[in-house]
């Protein structure tokens, strides 16, 4: 496996829950080669703590997390709707 993730981006949807897009590059462990731009890596779910600094940056702590279709197929190592570990994030 030599995988690289670059270029994270944040798609927030109307229902609550956010897609990890990601630039995905690399061998999967099947041999297969992979280059794919902005693709829907994680379906993320919102809910659990925001925090808003005084200068505006938001932190979301401790997102759960969930492979999405493409992403399995991107990284070819686990399959679609295994949980990831949660993601934090501050923008």
């Amino acid at each position: 496996l030599d995988t690289t993730v670059a270029n994270p981006q944040l798609q927030f949807r109307g229902d609550g829950k956010v897609t990890l897009l990601l630039d995905v590059a690399g061998v999967t462990q099947g041999g297969d080669t992979v280059e794919q731009q902005a693709i829907a890596f994680a379906d993320l779910t919102l809910g659990g703590p925001v925090e808003v600094a005084d200068d505006g940056t938001v932190t979301l702590t401790a997102i759960p997390a969930k492979l999405t279709p493409a992403g399995s197929a991107a990284f070819g190592t686990y399959e679609s709707g295994e949980a990831l570990d949660p993601v934090t994030v501050t923008f």
